[in-house]
């Protein structure tokens, strides 16, 4: 074999995504075709008489502090097997933790992201062609690369 170019790393991540969540406080109505056992032409209609379907509205307070951790790492590996042809090997995992509020206002219905293992492979050949057509069209000896 020849040679390695080893590479390791690590990204860690502390993010704050305050949220003004709204979530309906001045309400949300829906006006349909059929209400109260009337059948309107349209929901329009519906509206225009004033017919209410549904009506939602949130409580509470609409302020949320949310925090996420993510801790990645990564290896990889670039080896020169022959001098016209170079492996791209590698590996980087993700950990995501579930998101919390931080003064515990919304409980989030999952836990942490664990499964993300992210290979990686690939390569670099660079042929010697010196004859024939693809080595006209790739620009001749010494000048062809495929990625």
């Amino acid at each position: 074999g020849g040679a390695h170019g080893l590479k390791a790393g690590t990204d860690v991540r502390f993010s704050s995504l305050d949220d003004l969540a709204d979530n309906f406080s001045r309400g949300f109505w829906s006006f349909g075709a059929t209400c109260g056992g009337v059948s309107y032409p349209s929901s329009y209609a519906a509206f225009l008489d004033g017919c209410v379907t549904t009506f939602q509205k949130g409580y509470g307070n609409f302020f949320l502090e949310n925090r996420l951790k993510e801790y990645n790492v990564y290896a990889e590996d670039d080896w020169k097997v022959r001098p016209s042809l170079t492996l791209n090997l590698g590996l980087r995992y993700e950990y995501v933790e579930a998101p919390k509020e931080k003064e515990g206002r919304l409980d989030y219905a999952y836990g942490a992201d664990k499964d993300n293992v992210e290979p990686r492979l690939g390569f670099a050949w660079s042929p010697g062609w010196s004859h024939g057509v693809l080595g006209r069209i790739a620009g001749g000896a010494g000048n062809a690369s495929i990625r």
